[in-house]
């Protein structure tokens, strides 16, 4: 049976399919993470994370670019992986919605280009001059790459409640960031931000879908206990306050 038995109301979704959305994001994180140490090991004298976080420059512009250009290549490559996995794990655990086709990963490839584009030169510019604010760099970069990435897939996926999908991908990218950011401002020593920073792929990914999810699932309760739905086929509604606008428009010039 499909999960949407009410065709005009609000997608259903329960507590499973949050779980499940959230540990298919969780897991593609885990792998990115496990790809992202091999590489850090296997490249040691070139990206020697523990010693470089923490180490400040006294001088403008003092530490090497070749740092965190290096980790922004890194990071580019980690996280493109773990978007298109993350999608091919939605594709299997909730085939009704997401669709495995090569638009969708293609859209999601360009994307993640377009926002390593944006994010190479802040990763430099802070890097010269201070190897541990390139930390929240990275944060940020992973946090601001799904989000725009789940965005995506609810445009391409989701186009009738697509008010819905944008306010939940806010609700979850705002509670993670805060999450996220707390986690790693707990870890004080360079060797702690490192393991913590492992931590981050799995925990944007993971936490976003979550709360994500559970916006969608009161937005359905709302819509069951109320049998209101502000957030509906948006479109449809534009067109059908258009018709009624125009057929009074015609109605008031025909009493002229």
């Amino acid at each position: 049976m499909s999960k949407n038995d009410n065709f005009f109301g609000p997608r259903k979704i329960g507590i499973v399919d949050i779980l499940m959305h959230s540990a298919g994001g969780f897991t593609a994180g885990f792998i990115g993470s496990v790809l992202l140490l091999f590489i850090v090991l296997s490249f040691g004298g070139l990206i020697d994370l523990p010693s470089k976080i923490g180490q400040v420059s006294f001088t403008m512009g003092g530490n090497s670019p070749i740092f965190p250009f290096a980790l922004s290549f890194i990071t580019f490559i980690v996280s493109i992986i773990v978007v298109l996995l993350t999608y091919y794990f939605l594709t299997i655990i909730d085939q009704e919605k997401y669709k495995k086709t090569i638009i969708h990963f293609s859209q999601l490839a360009i994307f993640s280009i377009i926002i390593y584009i944006l994010f190479i030169t802040i990763y430099v510019v802070v890097g010269v001059n201070n190897y541990d604010y390139i930390m929240y760099v990275f944060i940020f970069h992973i946090l601001i790459l799904t989000f725009g990435s789940i965005l995506i897939l609810e445009l391409l996926n989701n186009y009738r409640y697509i008010l819905l999908g944008i306010y939940s991908s806010f609700f979850g990218f705002g509670i993670a960031s805060i999450l996220i950011l707390f986690i790693f401002s707990m870890f004080g020593s360079s060797y702690a931000k490192l393991l913590s920073l492992l931590l981050m792929l799995p925990l944007s990914v993971g936490l976003l879908l979550f709360f994500k999810g559970l916006f969608e699932f009161l937005y359905y309760k709302y819509f069951i206990i109320t049998g209101k739905d502000q957030l509906g086929d948006i479109f449809e509604q534009i067109k059908q306050e258009e018709i009624d606008l125009y057929n009074e428009n015609v109605a008031e010039n025909n009493t002229y």
